[in-house]
């Protein structure tokens, strides 16, 4: 019954916190495609430095 319980509770937090890290994901996916679109020079500091 005690392992009946433990997979049941494994089985409610995977379905709750399975749609968290979707969206994450897709906005990380979203970031970094807007990411891409950018000109390098907005990018990184180390491109506007000197040397």
């Amino acid at each position: 019954m005690k392992l009946n319980l433990i997979f049941i509770v494994m089985d409610l937090l995977t379905l709750l916190v399975y749609p968290v890290v979707f969206v994450h994901g897709k906005l990380r996916q979203f970031s970094k495609s807007k990411e891409d679109n950018l000109p390098p020079s907005l990018l990184s500091a180390s491109s506007v430095l000197p040397g």
